[in-house]
Order: C-alpha cells, then sequence, then structure tokens
C-alpha cells in the first residue's frame, strides 16, 4: 500500500511536469520523478531529473485511540467496540539532479520550483488503491521544514553529497489488519 500510494503521487507529478515542460508526449511515466533509494551516486547516469525516497514513517499518535465503529443488529453502532488502525505519516524527499554545470543546476532549480508550485496547489489528494478490494482515502500533502543541522545530518547518511530538496510529509495513511482470508498459514514448530 506504502508503494502503491507514493507510485499514484509520482505519476501525477510527473503528468504535472510532463503538461508544463514537455507537452505532447504519450507518457510521463518515470519520465522525471522516479521511485529511488538516494545513494552518492544516484545521479550518475544523468538520465534521472528527480529521485523520490521515504525517509520516515511516523505512527500519528493523534488518531492512535480512535475507533470505527462495528455495525452489529438492528444497524447501530456499538461506540465502544469496533477496529483501531494504524494510521501513518509518510515523509519523502524529493531529490533534483543538479547536474556537473550551472545550466544543470539551474534546471534543477526550475524543477524544485514546480514540484513546489503542484505541491501548493494539490494540497490535499484522493488516492485510490486498486485490487481485490479498492480502497479509497485522501492524503494531505505538508512541506516539512527541517533544520540546516538536521538536514546535513540526513544527507550525511544518505551518502555525503547535498542536492536540491524538498521533503513533503503525507498524512493519513490508514494501514489496516488482513482480512482472515489473506493471513498467510504460518506452520509452528517447537524449537528446543
Amino acid at each position: 500500500m506504502i508503494n502503491k500510494t507514493i507510485t499514484h503521487i509520482i505519476n501525477n507529478l510527473n503528468d504535472y511536469l510532463g503538461g508544463i515542460l514537455d507537452p505532447g508526449l504519450p507518457s510521463y511515466k518515470d519520465y522525471y520523478a522516479v521511485l529511488g533509494h538516494i545513494t552518492k551516486n544516484s545521479f550518475n547516469s544523468g538520465n534521472q531529473k528527480i529521485i523520490v525516497n521515504l525517509i520516515n514513517i511516523e505512527e500519528d499518535k493523534v488518531y492512535k485511540n480512535h475507533i470505527t465503529p462495528v455495525a452489529t443488529t438492528g444497524n447501530t453502532t456499538f461506540p465502544l467496540g469496533g477496529v483501531s488502525r494504524m494510521r501513518i505519516n509518510l515523509y519523502l524527499i524529493f531529490a533534483f539532479n543538479p547536474g556537473e554545470d550551472n545550466t544543470s543546476y539551474a534546471n534543477a532549480l526550475t524543477l524544485l520550483t514546480h514540484v513546489l508550485r503542484y505541491f501548493q496547489a494539490n494540497q490535499s489528494q484522493d488516492i485510490t488503491i486498486t485490487g481485490p478490494s479498492p480502497v479509497t482515502f485522501n492524503l494531505e500533502m505538508c512541506y516539512h521544514n527541517i533544520s540546516l543541522e538536521d538536514s546535513n545530518n540526513m544527507w550525511s547518511n544518505l551518502g555525503g553529497e547535498q542536492k536540491p530538496y524538498a521533503m513533503y510529509k503525507l498524512q493519513l495513511l490508514e494501514i489496516d489488519e488482513l482480512s482472515p482470508q489473506q493471513v498467510p498459514t504460518i506452520n509452528s514448530t517447537t524449537l528446543l
């Protein structure tokens, strides 16, 4: 579900950027932004323009105790019973390829500006995850400020060379438990 959610956001972002920068192409899939792990050599091929990396997952404590009521007989709900869902926030970093010259760096900053504009105009998105039981939910995208010290620590952990970037917090993705039909059978053995 996390992968499908991030991929959906990247596909929408690619369509937005393609409509502005390269209108008329038949597909913008993975044209500007790709889901990937940021490393020291992420941009060596020169083809990638934006790498989107999941930096952190945070359980939302505010909604932790909210319970979704379960319908009982007579179409009434029992307010004290129900299913609690895990609600999480995702922190995504959008790293931009600075290239090797001033023109490439300027292009990276232009892309950064367009990404900021996109999320400013689309702060809330309805996401539909297809599958055996489709799920539709709303995600709120908020720019996430981090201090210069935290930025330095983050880039040190990612490989050392800082790139132009933007970080967004996506809130509230609900993680449901598996239905009984989806739970894999676990064979237990006695360990001595």
